[in-house]
């Protein structure tokens, strides 16, 4: 292997792992965002004794979002 061939692997694993390292703090930022955003609906899971008081947490919900977390245990 020549410096030249040598150099260019190294470039590309660096490369790889920015992009790796970009692209896990996004999922780790939107997670965090989406936590936040709708920590009312989440808190009210986490505090509700029954489950009628747990199926009126879906209020807190925008309409697009209810199929996919009002089955949420």
């Amino acid at each position: 292997m020549t410096p030249a061939q040598a150099a260019k692997a190294k470039r590309t694993a660096a490369v790889s792992g920015l992009v790796a390292a970009g692209l896990t703090l996004a999922i780790v930022a939107s997670t965090y965002a989406f936590q936040f955003a709708y920590s009312d609906y989440f808190t009210c899971q986490n505090d509700a004794l029954t489950q009628s008081s747990r199926d009126d947490c879906k209020r807190h919900l925008p309409e697009e979002l209810r199929p996919f977390l009002e089955n949420r245990s």
